[in-house]
C-alpha cells in the first residue's frame, strides 16, 4: 500500500450487508489513481482474508465524506441492523 497515504485524503469503510463493504476514497490528486491499482488489491485480499471470499468490495472515488450531526467522523461503520437478542452471562 506504497501510494495510499500519499494520494488519499480520507477513507470511510462501511458494510452495507452481510456480503458487502464500500471503502469511500476523497483523494488528494486524481491523477495517479491508477497508481493504487495494486493497493486495491492489496485492501481487497485482506479483506477477504478476514471475512471470507464471498465479500463484495466497491471502491468509490468521491469528492467528500460528509459528517454525521454529531460532527464526529466515522471511519468505519455498519449499516446491518442487530435483529437477533444478545446473550450475557
Amino acid at each position: 500500500m506504497s501510494w495510499f497515504v500519499y494520494i488519499v485524503r480520507l477513507n470511510q469503510e462501511i458494510q452495507e450487508s452481510l456480503d458487502l463493504i464500500s471503502i469511500n476514497l476523497v483523494l488528494k490528486d486524481q491523477e495517479k489513481l491508477k497508481l493504487m491499482e495494486n493497493d486495491f488489491r492489496e485492501i481487497t485480499e485482506v479483506i477477504k482474508k478476514v471475512m471470507g471470499d464471498d465479500i463484495k468490495i466497491k471502491y468509490n472515488i468521491v469528492n467528500e465524506i460528509k459528517y454525521p450531526p454529531s460532527g464526529k467522523y466515522m471511519y468505519t461503520f455498519s449499516k446491518i441492523k442487530n435483529e437477533g437478542k444478545i446473550e450475557t452471562k
